[in-house]
């Protein structure tokens, strides 16, 4: 299970679709190029013990192709009958600026309706090398938090 936590996480920081929708006004744009699409939720930002722990909530969007690479991976562990309709995915992210790592856990994942499809509760911890998509997406939200 831990396999298809660390490889859903590592996939969707690496191969996300941008979608041209334009997220609500809480969900603001983490980071986003013509292959990817991360926001995070500016209701949720906040720190924790230190200036350099941030939590909030990461949605991730998702393309038809990177759903059926999910699906496959996490088929023994999951029912994935349904998950073919899935278009995002929202995760608990914390962010540790200092010992340059993020975390993950309870993904939830949803159809284009916002109606919930499965989660998948597990953890996952990896660290963030400089100038990777995942440092960009917690620089951004550091950002954010500080100018707000």
């Amino acid at each position: 299970m831990k396999f298809c936590i660390s490889f859903l996480c590592s996939l969707l920081l690496l191969m996300a679709v941008a979608f041209a929708e334009t997220p609500p006004g809480n969900w603001q744009v983490a980071y986003k190029d013509n292959i990817s699409a991360f926001y995070f939720d500016t209701d949720s930002v906040r720190t924790v013990g230190s200036s350099d722990v941030l939590i909030a909530e990461l949605k991730t969007e998702m393309s038809p192709d990177m759903v059926q690479v999910l699906i496959e991976k996490c088929r023994e562990q999951y029912d994935t009958s349904s998950w073919g309709n899935i278009k995002y995915m929202v995760s608990s992210t914390k962010c540790n600026l200092k010992e340059k790592t993020l975390s993950s856990k309870n993904h939830r994942l949803y159809d284009a309706k916002g109606n919930l499809i499965g989660i998948l509760p597990d953890e996952d911890v990896s660290n963030v090398p400089d100038g990777s998509v995942k440092s960009k997406v917690y620089t951004a939200i550091s950002q954010w938090l500080y100018e707000n």
